[in-house]
């Protein structure tokens, strides 16, 4: 029970991760896919600071004064790097800078991240801003086209069936603390209790009879697995049977023994 309660701890936190990882990667990609920026600018979002906000939205939450800081700065940070000189704004750019630049080393600071690694950047970004009067580009601009992701991991295949399909609706159906035998790619047959079912992503976590994280399913694989008959749920009262049978018949051959 203790190592069952532990997997199941540690899948929310991961899948509490993988919504923070998903969110801060959807914030980033609505500011910057589409828009012409400097590459040093996209590449300082990208992997600096979607950290800063990764860990605001772990520790603090997204409604918190750090996340909505953290986006703001990025914000202006963008806004910095695309004003043009003969405009208002432009203008007063650099009475704005010390405000701006203290801000993206406060968060720098705060995500624990190394000061040597981001040096160059804002050695950069202050050239880039005094060269922007003078009419030159000091670095190169890119359009950012391909969505930026902070996961590494690659996502299961999940099939797409309708709502109304009659395997995705048992799924739908089953109960945590039920135990299910799989019958595994290699014709092996794996048994595992259904532990816990993960939102958002509603993904099914089933343990061993140790406790340890057996399978992870979506609901389309488990209802692909129940149309092959990879899938089938295990009387509890039979498994109860078989045990009681076996230990009867061990006791009973030890007393022979005697």
């Amino acid at each position: 029970e203790l190592l069952e309660q532990h997997t199941c701890e540690a899948e929310e936190g991961r899948v509490r991760k993988d919504a923070a990882r998903q969110r801060v990667a959807e914030v980033l990609n609505r500011r910057l896919v589409g828009r012409v920026l400097p590459q040093s600018v996209v590449q300082f979002i990208q992997q600096a600071w979607s950290q800063v906000l990764l860990l605001a939205s772990l520790k603090q939450g997204e409604q918190s004064v750090q996340w909505q800081a953290a986006v703001r700065t990025m914000d202006e940070l963008i806004w910095s790097v695309s004003l043009q000189k003969d405009t208002e704004a432009g203008r007063h750019l650099l009475e704005q800078l010390p405000g701006l630049l203290k801000a993206l080393r406060d968060g720098l600071t705060s995500a624990a991240f190394d000061p040597f690694s981001t040096r160059e950047f804002f050695v950069r970004l202050q050239a880039m801003h005094l060269q922007s009067f003078e009419g030159e580009r000091l670095d190169t601009l890119i359009e950012v086209r391909e969505p930026f992701s902070l996961s590494s991991e690659v996502p299961d295949a999940i099939p797409s069936l309708p709502s109304d399909d009659p395997e995705l609706l048992k799924v739908q159906q089953l109960h945590i603390g039920h135990w299910f035998e799989f019958q595994q790619e290699d014709g092996s047959r794996l048994r595992c209790k259904l532990k816990a079912i993960m939102a958002p992503a509603n993904r099914y976590i089933f343990v061993s009879r140790t406790g340890l994280k057996a399978l992870e399913k979506s609901a389309g694989q488990l209802a692909v697995a129940l149309k092959q008959g990879a899938l089938r749920s295990l009387d509890e009262g039979l498994l109860f049977d078989r045990a009681l049978t076996s230990v009867i018949g061990t006791l009973r051959q030890l007393n022979r023994g005697k």
